[in-house]
């Protein structure tokens, strides 16, 4: 049990390292080097979670997508425009705190990896416009 949440917090914290990576420098300019450096872990340990950088890349989207969900997911429908706008509010938010999320729209835009970040957003918008 405590290998497993030893693990778990390598994981994380090699998504928070790769995130902040990303997040400066994009896919093609980030090295799985520069991750495990910044993270303070060895290669082996991010090779051990991670075996290659589109894996590392997408772990970071869904951890993304996880935060943009449960950031949208408060939004409460009422009047006409007023969602929309905090909506609005809520994205630019966690595009300006959230490395993560910043990462993700990094290697979103880039096309790095497949990522269905923006579909998480997209769907919500949709419905409130709707």
């Amino acid at each position: 049990m405590v290998k497993q949440v030893r693990a778990e917090r390598t994981r994380q914290a090699l998504i928070a390292a790769a995130a902040i990576e990303f997040d400066r420098h994009g896919y093609a300019g980030t090295s799985l080097s520069a991750v495990h450096r910044a993270c303070g872990m060895t290669m082996g340990a991010l090779t051990f979670h991670f075996r290659a950088k589109a894996d590392l890349a997408s772990a970071v989207c869904q951890e993304a997508e996880t935060i943009t969900r449960g950031a949208l997911t408060r939004l409460a429908p009422v009047g006409a425009l007023l969602p929309v706008v905090e909506f609005t509010l809520v994205v630019a938010r966690l595009l300006d705190e959230e490395v993560t999320v910043r990462a993700a729209a990094r290697l979103t835009q880039e096309r790095a990896v497949p990522s269905p970040w923006h579909t998480v957003w997209r769907a919500v918008l949709r419905d409130l416009v709707d």
